[in-house]
């Protein structure tokens, strides 16, 4: 059958350092269910796919930075996160951690991280305004990984937030039921 001989020729070939990692998100600021689609019926409005539930209780506050650097430290130390080659030829952890590049360009400015709440806001705005990815892109590149919205006065605020790492996934994809849970779980753990 097709699909036996696919997963046949596909288990002869090995995971390497060379394959594309899956890429796995961890999100702050939002609610258990992150989209409300109470009243949405795609088959008369398919535009309308609901409305994101942000946590009215997540704040980027002084102990969310913190913990967004653990968060990041946590990672750059666990087997489950792909080894991606350097420019100079070398391995480093594939995560993507904004609040790392943040905390570089506050120090590099004088300035002090973790951020006091009142001024937190400003001061993302202002480090998006001016971070630059490996692309050159500035603003796009913030809004990868930092949600600003605004408030039902006019504010704006952070509403959500992601760390992203590249992850080993693709070596378990044939994994029987079973063992892939395990794997799932080591993920969840982390």
């Amino acid at each position: 059958h097709p699909f036996q001989r696919f997963f046949d020729l596909s288990a002869e070939f090995e995971v390497s350092n060379e394959d594309e990692p899956v890429k796995l998100s961890v999100v702050w600021g939002f609610e258990d269910k992150p989209l409300d689609t109470d009243g949405v019926n795609r088959l008369f409005d398919p535009q309308n796919k609901g409305r994101l539930a942000f946590s009215p209780d997540w704040v980027l506050d002084e102990s969310a930075q913190s913990g967004l650097l653990s968060a990041c430290d946590l990672l750059e130390n666990s087997n489950l996160v792909f080894d991606r080659k350097t420019d100079e030829g070398g391995l480093e952890k594939d995560i993507d951690c904004w609040v790392r590049d943040f905390k570089d360009w506050r120090n590099t400015h004088s300035k002090i991280f973790p951020v006091p709440d009142t001024g937190v806001v400003t001061a993302v705005k202002e480090w998006c305004d001016n971070a630059i990815d490996v692309d050159g892109d500035t603003a796009q590149y913030c809004s990868r990984y930092v949600g600003f919205e605004v408030d039902a006065n006019g504010d704006l605020f952070i509403a959500w937030t992601r760390v992203v790492m590249g992850v080993k996934m693709n070596d378990n994809v044939f994994l029987p039921a079973s063992e892939l849970r395990e794997k799932y779980d080591d993920y969840e753990g982390l």
